[in-house]
């Protein structure tokens, strides 16, 4: 699915996505996302990961 940000040119998003983090007590978690939350996530993480498209 095709993402926009104001300013940038559209991008592709995954419809599923296994994400790996830790919790808040520093425990790792995976878990795997589909759909829109899927998109928000990625459209989140793209700029802390340096990603601007």
């Amino acid at each position: 699915m095709a993402a926009n940000m104001i300013g940038v040119r559209p991008c592709t998003r995954y419809q599923e996505i296994e994400l790996e983090y830790q919790d808040m007590n520093w425990k790792k978690q995976r878990q795997k996302y589909t759909g829109w939350i899927a998109q928000i996530i990625q459209h989140e993480i793209d700029p802390c990961n340096g990603i601007v498209i």
